[in-house]
Order: C-alpha cells, then structure tokens, then sequence
C-alpha cells in the first residue's frame, strides 16, 4: 500500500500526508535550493564566440561534463579544508560581526562549489551545497542566530560535502527518502514541513506518539525528527520504543526542543537518538540537518530519465 494510503487509514490528517510524487522524481539532476521569496539571478548575455572550431572533446557532452567532475574532483577538496578552517576561525572570534564576516567568506566558497557541481551535473552535490550555501548567507545576516546548534550543523555539513566527494559518481535520490515528523504541536509540525519542503524532502508529519510509532512499524523511514515534550509518551520514551522495533536499529532520529542543555543532550544520546537540534531554528538549518543525516545512508544510483 502506498505511503500517502497508509498515512490516511491510519488516521493521519490530509494535510499531514506526503504530496504526491512531481515530476522532479523523473529527472536526474536538481536545481539549486533557494529561500522562499528569493528571485532568480539574471543570467548574463551570451556572447558568441570568435574563436575557430575547438577541440573535439569538448563537442562531446558526456566526455565534457567527465572531465568537469575530474576538474571538481581535484578542487572539492580544498574546498572542504578551507570550510573546516573557516568554521574553526569563526569558532576563535566572539564577536557576532566578526563571525558574520568569517561565514559570509565561507557562503562565496560554497557559492563557487554549487555553481561547479551543477555545470557538471553532479546532482546531489550541487543540491546539497546550494542547501549549505543558504544557510551560510542567512547565519551572516543574521548573526544573533549563529549557536552552538548552527555551528554544530554547520560543521556536519561541511562533513557530508567531504563524504559526498568521495562517492564521486554516485547519486541518491534524496527526494525518494521518507521522512517522519511527531510534534504535538500543530504549529511546529507545519514548520518543520515548511523546512524539509526547502530541501524537496516529502514528509509525514503526526503529532500523536502512538500513531507514530504504527507508522514506523508499517514503514521503513529514512530519517525521524521527534519533538521531546509531549503529552503521554515523550520521545525519549518514543525514541526508545522505535529502537526496539525490527530493522529500526539504525534509522536516524533527531530531537527538535526547547530543552537545550547537557542533561537533556544526555537523554536524547541515551534513548538512542543521533542529534539534537535546538528551537527555535532557522527553516534553512531543519533542511540542511535533515539533508546531512541523509547523506549518510548508502547512496543510491540515479535512474535515467527515460
């Protein structure tokens, strides 16, 4: 049974149900991701060429984008020093200008990086870059948001373009994972949807633990962000109970809270959850976060378009 079907016998609001595939399902390379409201850059003009008859190498589009990924290859790298030591900098100054300064010069690193993937046609690294690059220039406009959380996701993305590299051809089809949502809050759960729809992530989203927890046992997810206070079970408790189930071992699960400290940091580790990301958050930092953790699952070969 379909997952948008299950959701609805199960008792999942209409609105909480994932929207049906797009045709973004069919193609093998996705658009960068932007911020809602933010306008395309204008393309510059196309200048004809001069030049006489060039190389027949580069009359050749799949010889070309090869040697475009082996150029990308070579300086991807680099480009993952410069961030680790950008974000290591930003680390050492205190004052919120000076950070803002130091991410601004990270986001024309990741900005170089997106527009290289993408003229190669290196779907998942443009896709997730250009989701790191937003981030980056929304933090340096707005320093009061740069914490300890934003830092953290911050420096796992920056690992994940690392692991990304290294798959090199390799492609996972990130708009094929299925993602859970449990919040009781129906305000916080449109939120987090609003996020992961940045990112071109379908979603499930239930703000009741037990539903949730028939739903994981009906379906394999690829990645579960649980609210912490909630009437009934918490999701420590609900993290707890997932674990338990067969084949759920190592799904990836990430506590969305208020409740910000080490004794809490400890609980979530202790109930079996990977991360802990802060409220309130930055929509662009949900989607970077949930795009990281899926990076990590085994990538997955893109099928042509037919």
């Amino acid at each position: 049974m379909p997952l948008t079907k299950e959701a609805s016998a199960a008792g999942v609001p209409a609105e909480d149900a994932p929207a049906p595939p797009s045709a973004l399902s069919n193609i093998t390379s996705l658009p960068p991701l932007r911020m809602r409201g933010e306008k395309d850059k204008a393309e510059p003009p196309v200048q004809e060429s001069t030049k006489g008859p060039t190389s027949t190498a580069s009359d050749d589009p799949e010889q070309l984008q090869s040697e475009l990924r082996r150029r990308l290859l070579s300086s991807a790298k680099t480009v993952c020093t410069s961030l680790r030591q950008g974000l290591t900098q930003c680390d050492r100054r205190t004052a919120a200008p000076d950070q803002a300064q130091t991410l601004a010069q990270m986001c024309r690193t990741v900005h170089s990086l997106t527009g290289n993937a993408a003229v190669s046609a290196w779907a998942n690294l443009a896709h997730f870059s250009s989701a790191v690059e937003a981030l980056l220039k929304e933090l340096s406009q707005r320093p009061d948001k740069i914490n300890v959380s934003s830092k953290l996701t911050l420096r796992q993305a920056v690992d994940a373009i690392g692991r990304l590299v290294d798959q090199g051809e390799q492609m996972r089809r990130w708009i094929c994972s299925k993602v859970l949502v449990v919040d009781d809050d129906a305000i916080c759960r449109q939120t987090l949807r609003s996020a992961l729809d940045l990112a071109d992530l379908p979603s499930i989203t239930v703000g009741d633990p037990d539903l949730a927890l028939k739903l994981v046992e009906e379906n394999s997810f690829d990645l579960v962000f649980l609210d912490v206070d909630m009437p009934g079970t918490n999701g420590y408790a609900l993290c707890e109970r997932i674990r338990a189930l067969p084949g759920n071992r190592e799904i990836s699960v990430v506590f969305v809270t208020v409740l910000d400290d080490v004794e809490h940091r400890t609980l979530a580790t202790r109930s079996g959850g990977q991360d802990f990301i802060a409220k309130p958050f930055l929509l662009v930092e949900m989607a970077v976060k949930a795009l990281t953790y899926l990076s990590r699952k085994e990538p997955k070969v893109l099928e042509k378009a037919a």
